[in-house]
């Protein structure tokens, strides 16, 4: 079964949310249970944490230049990815110091040497960090909650959903 490249993303940042584990010089437990989808807030009891990521994609060649996009063959698309993490309070947990802390760790896991996203079968496209912010919306007490947003931008070659250029 052939996967496209926005399937590659999602699993190429889910790969890179999980290393996120204080034990191995994080700041957070966000790699701790990292999910492909969004789900909602939903920590069970015992539950500290969840990583929620879903992606949206964009082509960037608009339907005005679509005849010069055939006769290039290719499309420029960018892949629009969401990074939810949500954490229940513990003890002597400050909720500001903990949205810093998650916001960081968010930011440094998609800080990659290339500034690319990539996977064992290639590069997948230049990371944009879009923006980190608090969500403010739709939690019970206890939990809090940040939002990262990225881009994910490649040429995909024509006629092959799989392959960046």
């Amino acid at each position: 079964m052939s996967t496209t490249l926005g399937e590659r993303v999602i699993e190429a940042v889910a790969a890179l949310l999980e290393s996120v584990r204080i034990v191995d010089g994080w700041l957070t437990e966000s790699g701790s249970d990292v999910r492909r989808e969004e789900v909602g807030v939903e920590i069970a009891d015992g539950s500290a944490w969840i990583s929620t990521i879903n992606t949206r994609e964009l082509a960037l060649s608009t339907p005005s230049n679509a005849p010069v996009v055939r006769a290039v063959r290719r499309f420029t698309l960018s892949h629009g990815v969401q990074i939810d993490t949500y954490a229940r309070l513990q003890d002597g947990d400050r909720p500001g110091s903990l949205i810093h802390r998650i916001a960081a760790d968010h930011r440094r896991v998609i800080a990659t040497d290339s500034g690319a996203l990539s996977d064992p079968e290639g590069r997948l496209g230049v990371i944009e960090l879009v923006s980190t912010e608090p969500i403010r919306e739709g939690l019970g007490g206890g939990v809090i909650g940040v939002r990262t947003q990225i881009n994910i931008t490649h040429i995909e070659a024509w006629g092959d959903p799989s392959q960046a250029l």
